[in-house]
């Protein structure tokens, strides 16, 4: 009798450790894991490229708990690790991407130690140079590109030829460029050379080559473009081509909680 109490014990012990285990959504394991944000995580998931303890799941709503296996597209997901944020300074001619079909040199490949699971915050085009940011957390990397949490980009910009009051207050108020809306910007004209026209320029929002567009647009060529702050964090005097990692003890200057 005692010895069938035990065992009743010892079986229900067991259940009860087990339900006690701590559920996590999958998604959030994915973007933890610096993989992609929470919203592209569960699209990931949706689209049936993600498996549990081998079995594909479509459900982004699905969980799993200590000791499952998670891969995606069949890699296994290796373990969240310390929240990681880098600054680095791009130089012209080559990519903000991991990996490029064509050959390409990309931001990665002039960094001295591997850090292609890092996601990049705020892309720059080819011939564009400056400030670029980089973590492993999916949901900080969403939470500093969304133009409603109003992290402004700043640039400092040469083009060609001055601009004139008229055609400066046009840019200045926003403009619509092939049914694309571009908000308003702030710019300021630092000098004018021969050789062209410096301008500090502050964008709300980073639409993909939204500075060559509009000048473009107006008949002036873009013959520098430099990212040189994004939200709190500046470029200041970190070298060409360097990677500086920043301190996250403080979220609360992102205005972001984990």
């Amino acid at each position: 009798m005692v010895r069938h109490i035990e065992k009743a014990v010892s079986i229900y012990g067991l259940f009860f450790n087990m339900s006690m285990k701590t559920e996590t959504r999958i998604s959030k394991y994915i973007a933890r894991a610096g993989l992609a944000s929470r919203r592209d995580a569960e699209k990931l998931i949706v689209a049936g490229r993600v498996s549990i303890n081998g079995f594909a799941t479509k459900n982004s709503w699905d969980c799993m708990t200590e000791g499952d296996t998670i891969t995606l597209d069949g890699v296994k997901v290796k373990a969240h690790i310390k929240d990681q944020l880098f600054i680095f300074n791009k130089p012209r001619g080559c990519l903000s991407t991991s990996r490029d079909q064509r050959g390409r040199k990309t931001i990665f490949d002039l960094m001295k130690t591997p850090q292609d699971h890092l996601m990049i915050i705020g892309r720059l085009d080819y011939d564009s140079e400056g400030l670029i940011l980089l973590t492993n957390n999916g949901n900080l990397k969403r939470h500093l590109e969304l133009p409603k949490n109003g992290f402004r980009r700043f640039y400092r910009v040469k083009i060609n030829s001055p601009l004139d009051e008229s055609l400066l207050k046009e840019i200045q108020q926003g403009i619509t460029i092939d049914s694309i809306r571009y908000r308003p910007m702030k710019i300021e004209v630092k000098s004018e050379m021969s050789s062209g026209v410096w301008l500090d320029i502050c964008l709300n929002e980073g639409k993909n080559r939204e500075i060559r567009r509009i000048f473009n647009y107006h008949n002036r060529e873009v013959k520098r473009l430099i990212r040189v702050g994004f939200g709190p964090f500046a470029l200041k005097n970190l070298g060409v081509g360097k990677l500086k990692k920043l301190s996250l003890a403080n979220y609360e200057q992102l205005g972001y909680f984990k």
